[in-house]
């Protein structure tokens, strides 16, 4: 795709499955792409592989140092990462809290970061690998589930 061509791209959570996948496929477009994920060996193994570029770490708290390894600017965000949870409604606060702050604050956090310089600029993507979790009934998974319902805002002028 022609117009991901030297696109600034990151992708959370890429040290494998899915987001490593947009890895890779953002790179094969031409991308130049931050590998992110909390296990840092597999951030440097996704980049090295793809020719991108390892932040690891925590999600939510990675926009800066990507942004600046991408030259300054950063116009595609895929909030990939996310943790999986077991447990019924009745699993405890540490459980629901986890599956909160990781599958939808560190979201919101990085689309408040992003947001201000892509409204000025008048455009940015943000890109959710989201789960039907939050559409069909997951027993045994309430803490994931219900995360996996919040809505994902759109603001005027990004997509």
């Amino acid at each position: 795709m022609e117009a991901l061509q030297d696109a600034g791209v990151v992708v959370t959570g890429a040290g494998g499955g899915i987001g490593a996948a947009l890895a890779r496929r953002f790179a094969a477009e031409g991308a130049r792409v931050v590998v992110n994920d909390l296990d840092a060996e597999r951030a440097k193994a996704v980049a090295a592989e793809i020719g991108g570029i390892a932040v690891p770490g925590d999600a939510s708290a990675i926009v800066t140092e990507a942004r600046e390894a991408l030259g300054g600017t950063v116009d595609v965000y895929c909030a990939n990462a996310g943790v999986p949870g077991a447990g019924s409604e009745a699993a405890g606060e540490a459980a629901w809290a986890l599956a909160w702050d990781v599958n939808v604050m560190a979201h919101v956090r990085a689309a408040q970061e992003l947001l201000p310089a892509w409204l000025e600029r008048g455009g940015g993507r943000f890109v959710s690998t989201v789960s039907a979790a939050g559409l069909l009934t997951m027993i045994g998974a309430a803490p994931t589930a219900s995360p996996s319902t919040a809505p994902t805002p759109s603001p005027s002028g990004c997509r």
